[in-house]
């Protein structure tokens, strides 16, 4: 019984552990790599769990800072960038834009500014 269990136990730790350790290797993915789409579901996933407002912009902002990035490093490798990562940036870019928009008063012109400060970064 004590065998079962460990064995149950040593399975569920590699099918878990070895799961967070491909998210943890897929950060670094470029959107030609094999591990990109694991990298983007895990940037989703961290929108989706995040509730506040504030700290979901930041999010935004950080995606959208990689994909600058991504783009950046596809350019000056000489490669296409592939449409998927524009349209990511684009949408990451609005939802941004939207969140701001629906903040409370006193919160919207600094998020409008944060998110202007970037744009200004990324050109």
């Amino acid at each position: 019984m004590f065998n079962l269990f460990m064995t149950v136990l040593i399975v569920l730790g590699a099918v878990f552990g070895g799961g967070a350790t491909t998210v943890a290797a897929a950060q670094a993915a470029q959107p030609n790599e094999t591990l990109y789409p694991v990298k983007t579901w895990s940037e989703d996933v961290r929108l989706a769990w995040e509730n506040d407002p504030q700290e979901k912009l930041g999010l935004l902002l950080q995606f959208a800072d990689r994909r600058t990035e991504e783009m950046q490093s596809l350019f000056v490798a000489d490669s296409s960038i592939p449409e998927p990562v524009m349209t990511r940036f684009e949408n990451q870019q609005q939802q941004a834009l939207n969140l701001a928009a629906g903040m409370p008063d006193d919160l919207t012109l600094p998020a409008l500014e944060r998110i202007r400060n970037q744009a200004r970064q990324q050109e």
